[in-house]
């Protein structure tokens, strides 16, 4: 039977007088709500860790190398270009020379030329090499002239190698145009190209792949401090027609020359080139790789490492095309395109597999013009990684968590419903009762809580509004009688019974069950769940910015020692800051350059004022830390001029280019500091001369610069077996008794820590600083399973005991609060305060009962003005 009008009426009004947000209702459906979503987040997130058997974070690791190298080998290539320019540059501005001289000139800036020429630039006629054989014909002069495009170019040799041209122009007041061209190899810095392997299952091989996919710079394991000397003999004033006889074999078709030809003489044993590349030239895509080179020497096929190497070029060359100008590789760090490839597996299901990294040479986009950048060169770093899963991740983990939650927290959304929601709403309905005059049937009281008192005090309000007292005729709570001299009995409930509060506590109590061992305790990855490939590349990555900052401060030193060559100590000041001025502006590495006389005064000076104490004879050569004890730490290098002023030049270089070399995406924490454990450079905010104070990387500066003592350690390579092969052994066995970077997993729980350390030693004047370079990074920030799993389990935790916080609080705030002082004044009015009015403050539950309580109140002192008769009162609140 359909309800009555004024019934529904009724039902709908009710409804009305509840707010929307207020009440007992939102907290508990929010928790509901949030306990739902979080259950499903649960679910999810811990059981979709992959039990990844190459984590994400060793992928990206070989991307980071190959940017690191493809950073090196572009600084490397620009600075031989920069280097020729600047002096070409400075010999157009002085007087007549010779092609001797000249070639003596670039000898002393650069000794890691391979070989240098000059040549008539209308005519093409050789007039001076020195070093190797530089491929003449591979280029037209007269053409690059009348373009005006003087940019360096690659060329392949008739023996598979290839080299680097660089042009210089010459155009001396009173002389024939000339142009001076020097070969260079494609080499990585000894510390990316050898990884600092320590056994063949850590090796990688690094290779610089032109834009069609081919190798044209491998990283063999060879010793650049030998090849330097060798190019310097090559380059140093000698006999005519003397060769090094300390080379290897394989580099014997490249002995070192030293010619001065005639005006007709053709060059004497030029090796006709056999690939051309430049931007915009042919090339042959056909041609012979390095790689297959080495291989059919040995009268056999491409070995499987070599194949993949060739497939991994090609790949990387297609990925880094298909980037669009100006995309980057990484978010921090690295202007242009990388990436990293997987390859096959070499041993069933689970072993080891090939992977790599790539990187494309591309100039800063807020930096200078990069020579090397235009030569669309990618580099490549392979390596074979183990195949391991990671202990200890159940795909199931997450569904049983999430079944946990939802039990948890079924039980306390029971509670909460069951013994504050329900009661609440009967207190309500009772309340309202009562104020509309119903007073036949008994109140409702509930079993537990304030819910209890506060029916009990409406049950003695009903009867008092019936006209019934007590008979012991004892006083209210306020120490007054009734009218009539009767008390009001009192039957409160004792305080020390446990309430709602209590009830609130109970339920944060088992939602902490479930979230405090999720936050705290459950799936804690260890040092095995760091995969050793990933402690031995931070190694070799610490090695790597190592042998940046070694090679910066090397090249800024060789710059200040082709300054003090070119210096006229006879020279005014009016000469010497155009020369000064001119380095400055094609380096970004220095704050200051100054010259200082015997005494250590400034004759010429350009940039930042001069650091060196006026007075102080300067050093005579090298390089020394200045302002020790400031803010800001000063690297200075010395370079004495030759003559009898005794003159030096002295270049200081900038504290953000070293702190800039350290700052690598991936590395984490990198210092640099010196032989006392001072900080001399950071990547991120730092202390000058500050003390280092960790006893872990200490013992790992300390290691590094031990010498190894495994002598003769392999190195696996993707070329086969050379000619050089017992040279090659002898080297690396040299080699692995020198000092190298070490790394190691070390600290408990939450400090553990990824750390490795580096001395900056490889020959040098930078060797006599003592600098290490150490870096650290916690693994819980990498993409790990197993370090995954506790980050999303740590979350999960909190994240639920936040919402529990959230909601209880809220509950606790908006409901049990106001309940308590409810419940304070409904005892209080049902004691016989008849005085207090009562407001109320919240549109929800307990505003309306203090409403309906208001209205009781008002009843019995219309009742009392009545002479105690009973009045029904008509209408509603």
């Amino acid at each position: 039977m359909a309800a009555s009008r004024p019934e529904r009426r009724h039902r709908i009004r009710r409804r009305a007088d509840m707010s929307l947000l207020g009440g007992i209702r939102p907290p508990i459906a929010a928790l509901s709500a949030l306990l739902l979503a979080l259950a499903g987040t649960t679910a999810f997130s811990l059981g979709s860790v992959e039990d990844k058997a190459l984590p994400e974070a060793v992928l990206t690791s070989q991307q980071h190398i190959a940017e690191d190298a493809a950073v090196s080998l572009r600084s490397s290539l620009d600075e031989t270009v920069t280097d020729l320019r600047r002096v070409t540059g400075h010999l157009s501005s002085g007087r007549q020379i010779s092609a001797d001289e000249v070639l003596d000139a670039v000898g002393d800036t650069n000794q890691r030329r391979r070989g240098a020429a000059v040549v008539e630039l209308g005519s093409g006629r050789l007039l001076a090499a020195r070093g190797e054989t530089v491929p003449l014909n591979s280029f037209d002069a007269r053409e690059l002239a009348e373009q005006d495009e003087w940019r360096p170019m690659l060329v392949e040799l008739a023996g598979g190698e290839h080299r680097l041209l660089s042009f210089g122009l010459l155009a001396v007041r009173g002389q024939e145009p000339r142009l001076a061209v020097t070969t260079n190899s494609l080499r990585l810095p000894d510390s990316c190209a050898a990884g600092a392997a320590e056994s063949e299952e850590n090796a990688r091989t690094l290779a610089v792949v032109d834009e069609h996919g081919e190798v044209v710079g491998p990283a063999r394991d060879r010793d650049t401090r030998a090849e330097h000397r060798r190019n310097a003999q090559a380059f140093a004033p000698g006999p005519q027609d003397t060769q090094d006889t300390s080379r290897d074999p394989q580099d014997a078709s490249q002995a070192p020359q030293r010619t001065s030809p005639g005006p007709s003489e053709a060059v004497p044993g030029a090796s006709a080139p056999r690939t051309a590349h430049a931007p915009g030239r042919h090339h042959d895509p056909h041609a012979v790789t390095a790689v297959h080179a080495a291989d059919r020497a040995d009268g056999e096929g491409p070995s499987p490492s070599a194949e993949q190497l060739a497939s991994f070029s090609r790949q990387a060359v297609e990925r880094t095309a298909s980037h669009a100008p100006g995309e980057t590789g990484t978010a921090v760090g690295f202007p242009g395109p990388s990436g990293h490839l997987l390859g096959e597996r070499t041993d069933g299901e689970r072993g080891d597999r090939a992977v790599a990294g790539y990187a494309q040479l591309t100039a800063p986009p807020d930096g200078p013009k990069s020579p090397a950048g235009e030569l669309g060169l990618t580099v490549v770093a392979m390596t074979a990684v183990s195949e391991t899963a990671s202990a200890g991740i159940d795909p199931l983990y997450g569904l049983f968590a999430a079944a946990a939650l939802l039990g948890v927290g079924a039980l306390t959304i029971w509670l909460l419903v069951g013994l504050v929601q329900r009661p609440l709403l009967g207190l309500f309905l009772e309340s309202r009762r009562l104020a509309r005059g119903e007073l036949n049937r008994p109140v409702a009281v509930a079993r537990f809580g304030e819910a209890a008192r506060a029916g009990r005090a409406l049950e003695r309000l009903r009867r008092q509004l019936l006209g019934e007292h007590d008979a012991d005729g004892c006083r209210g709570e306020d120490g007054r009688r009734d009218a009539d001299g009767r008390g009001v009995a009192r039957t409160r409930m004792p305080r020390s019974c446990p309430g709602a509060r209590a009830l609130l506590v109970l339920c944060g109590v088992l939602m902490l069950v479930w979230c405090a061992p999720l936050a705290a305790l459950v799936n804690r990855a260890d040092t095995d769940g760091v995969p050793p490939q990933l402690v031995s590349d931070q190694r070799d990555r610490t090695g790597t910015v190592s042998d940046r900052v070694r090679r910066a401060l090397n090249e800024g030193h060789s710059d200040l020692a082709s300054i003090a060559r070119l210096v006229d100590g006879r020279a005014p000041q009016s000469r010497l800051v155009p020369l000064l001025e001119r380095t400055m502006h094609e380096h970004q590495r220095y704050e200051s350059l100054y010259v200082l006389d015997a005494r250590g005064n400034t004759v010429a000076h350009t940039g930042s004022s001069p650091s060196h104490p006026a007075g102080r004879r300067p050093a005579q050569r090298g390089l020394a830390v200045l302002g020790e004890g400031g803010r800001v730490p000063v690297v200075a290098g010395y370079a004495p001029v030759a003559g009898e002023r005794g003159l030096t030049v002295v270049g200081e270089f900038r504290i953000a280019h070293l702190n800039a070399l350290l700052t690598q995406p991936g590395l984490g924490q990198v210092r640099l500091v010196d032989e006392t454990e001072r900080v001399i450079g950071g990547s991120s905010g730092f202390v000058a001369f500050e003390q280092l104070d960790d006893s872990r990387l200490s013992a790992l500066m300390a290691e590094s610069r031990a010498p190894n003592s495994r002598a003769g350690t392999g190195r696996s390579s993707a070329y086969g077996a050379s000619a050089d092969a017992p040279y090659a052994e002898a080297r690396n066995a040299a080699a692995d008794r020198l000092p190298r970077p070490t790394a190691d997993v070390h600290g408990p729980g939450g400090d553990r820590r990824i750390a490795a350390a580096a001395p900056v030693l490889g020959g040098g004047p930078a060797d006599n600083l003592g600098w290490s370079t150490v870096s650290w990074q916690a693994p819980d920030g990498l993409a790990l399973p197993a370090y995954q799993l506790e980050n999303r389990t740590v979350l999960v935790g909190l994240l639920g005991l936040t919402a529990t916080v959230a909601c209880l609080g809220w509950l606790h705030i908006v409901v049990v609060r106001p309940l308590r002082e409810l419940v304070g004044r409904a005892e209080a009015l049902a004691d016989g305060d008849r005085r207090t009015v009562l407001f109320p403050r919240h549109h929800d539950e307990v505003g309306a009962i203090t409403r309906s309580l208001e209205i009781v109140r008002q009843q019995l002192q219309e009742q009392h003005k009545r002479g105690g008769a009973v009045a029904v009162p008509a209408g509603r609140n």
